[in-house]
């Protein structure tokens, strides 16, 4: 029997009424047929969910090293990082020495050392590749014997450390043919990370929709490859007015859903969510959600930032919050590439609270990192209320052949207006992109 509200079968034994009472314990053909049919059948599903929820290895694969291994603090920051980098999904985290592992069993090497210098010490970070035996990046950082290490290492280290292992994997990643990339590899090379041999146009956002179907084709309960189709759905609906339709809109809502479904305490698929949501101007939800992955991994560097600046989206902020901001990225190595989106935001900041230089300062060392429609559109707005409309107006015809039937009107009229809906006085700032519109229509 299969109770109603259950999918447990109950199995018990039927004895006939007519069956020789010396034999009461004996089961008859039909019952024994009904147990092996029963037992068939969840063996068959266990099979079957064992291959439907499968997962494949991380895509990632690194070893971390201490420089000393003598010296207590670079154990604790040792291990302490170790636990860090293994709580992304796509990181695997080997324990073995050094000399056991070769370039095929890990991508990567971390190393620590610490440096006494008195009464200051420095903890030397480096990434290297072991199959080219190159340094990818290396920080330094001072800490003291009163620091907490354990905070030190996850708000000082392992955040940076994080994004450059996925920059550097996407770099190794993009000489492969796709067709022998993982779902985990396929989720890497579809999400989020500035990448140096890229420009942001619609053809590259596409190929990273079609990177993550691919992925949902070999694991089709994948919540990673879901929460990319979600932010990329709801980014192109929101910002380009060819993509703006209630196929991407919907689309966006089905597979956050489906994402968090099925992955509710990866922080990378939370995250992506939070940007998803933030591109449909639920501000609240996309904060929400933002501290959520900071609860599941306090070392996610974009998150902290963005913790601090998204309720700021069409809003003026106070001093301390745009100087917090500013130190954050200050603190940031020159090339970290999350860099993008510190600038931007301090841009954005000054923006709102009419700080024009400061602004274009901003948002043009972060335009010489990555750009796209609402960084560019930024920088126009900016010219324009400096009074240099022909520059502005420069910006955005050199984008015409990486976003081809880009429309400031739409970006006006809907862009702005949807990522400001959840402020109540966001009129000010919708009204600059309306006089960059403006300004663009009398020089055409």
């Amino acid at each position: 029997e299969i109770p109603v509200g259950s999918y447990q079968p109950k199995i018990t034994e039927r004895i006939s009424q007519q069956s020789d009472a010396r034999e009461p314990n004996k089961i008859k053909r039909p019952a024994l047929l009904t147990l092996v049919a029963t037992l068939l059948l969840i063996f068959g599903l266990a099979l079957l969910t064992n291959s439907f929820f499968k997962q494949n290895p991380p895509a990632i694969s690194v070893v971390v090293t201490s420089e000393e291994p003598g010296q207590q603090e670079a154990k604790l920051m040792n291990a302490t990082l170790s636990a860090v980098l293994a709580r992304a999904k796509t990181i695997k985290v080997l324990g073995a020495d050094l000399d056991e592992i070769s370039d095929r069993d890990a991508n990567f090497q971390v190393t620590i050392g610490v440096l006494d210098q008195g009464l200051k010490k420095v903890a030397l970070t480096q990434l290297k590749s072991l199959a080219t035996k190159q340094i990818v990046w290396a920080k330094s950082s001072n800490f003291d014997e009163n620091t907490d290490l354990k905070k030190y290492v996850e708000n000082q280290i392992a955040g940076e450390l994080r994004t450059q292992l996925f920059n550097a994997s996407k770099n190794v990643l993009e000489t492969r043919d796709e067709e022998d990339l993982s779902p985990e590899e396929l989720f890497i090379m579809s999400t989020w990370v500035p990448s140096d041999a890229h420009e942001s146009r619609y053809s590259w956002e596409l190929s990273r929709i079609r990177l993550a179907k691919r992925a949902l084709e070999q694991q089709p309960n994948m919540g990673a490859a879901h929460s990319v189709l979600a932010d990329k759905y709801a980014y192109l609906a929101n910002m380009y007015n060819p993509a703006d339709t209630p196929e991407n809109r919907q689309a966006s809502e089905f597979h956050a859903i489906r994402a968090m479904e099925l992955d509710p305490l990866n922080p990378d698929v939370v995250f992506n969510i939070s940007l998803a949501y933030w591109h449909n101007g639920k501000i609240t939800e996309s904060l929400a959600l933002t501290r959520r992955v900071i609860e599941l991994d306090p070392s996610h560097d974009i998150a902290r930032f963005l913790a601090l600046v998204i309720p700021y989206s069409c809003a003026t902020a106070p001093d301390d919050v745009l100087q917090r901001a500013i130190d954050f990225d200050q603190s940031l190595s020159v090339d970290n590439p999350i860099r993008w989106v510190t600038l931007n935001w301090i841009g954005w900041l000054h923006a709102y609270r009419e700080e024009w230089p400061q602004a274009l300062e901003a948002e043009e060392a972060a335009a010489r990192i990555f750009q796209m429609p609402y960084t560019f559109m930024r920088r126009a707005m900016v010219l324009n209320q400096l009074g240099r409309s022909q520059e502005a107006a420069k910006i955005l015809s050199e984008q015409t052949d990486n976003w081809p039937d880009f429309d400031t009107e739409h970006f006006v009229t809907t862009t702005i207006p949807n990522l400001c809906a959840d402020q109540p006085s966001s009129e000010p700032y919708i009204a600059y992109y309306r006089d960059l519109d403006q300004s663009i229509k009398q020089l055409n």
